[in-house]
């Protein structure tokens, strides 16, 4: 009853069906990451790490972390002044998978709660890599820049004429 072509049809399931639950898991990973960040659960925002990662996840890109023991001090020093009562969001996430690895966009907004500093609040744009590392998604490259358009006085409908 198994036809070549049913054997390649039910080949090109599997595959697809394998992308929609990477992209799942993928989705939930950044999920797990955001949601302990905004605890102040900074073990579990490690666990989410490959070993090898790099971040760049200060606004202004002025701090990059190359491996787990530097994303380890980066995010250590963020605890000795984090309050860890965020209203942070990501959303919008566009994800493509090939097979172990898989590239992201999210866009996010941020409210920072630091210890003796106002509310800092920001939109912007997280650019993300993750491998599968035995068998679970690890967030192997995470950066995060700030997008503003100021001054919103200058924003204007395009000319279509």
């Amino acid at each position: 009853m198994n036809s070549p072509d049913m054997e390649k049809r039910l080949k090109s399931i599997e595959e697809r069906l394998q992308v929609t639950e990477d992209i799942e898991n993928i989705k939930q990973l950044q999920y797990r990451y955001k949601n302990a960040f905004m605890m102040g659960q900074f073990d579990e925002v490690i666990a989410c790490f490959a070993d090898d990662a790099v971040i760049s996840i200060v606004p202004d890109g002025s701090a990059v972390g190359r491996g787990i023991a530097e994303i380890k001090r980066q995010f250590s020093k963020m605890a000795e002044v984090h309050v860890g009562a965020e209203t942070d969001q990501i959303y919008h996430p566009i994800i493509s998978v090939d097979g172990d690895k898989a590239k992201a966009t999210w866009m996010v907004n941020d409210s920072m709660h630091v210890i003796d500093k106002p509310l800092f609040t920001n939109y912007g744009i997280y650019t993300a890599e993750y491998k599968r590392v035995n068998g679970v998604w690890k967030i192997s490259y995470l950066q995060h820049r700030i997008r503003t358009i100021n001054p919103v006085a200058d924003l204007k409908p395009p000319d279509i004429t």
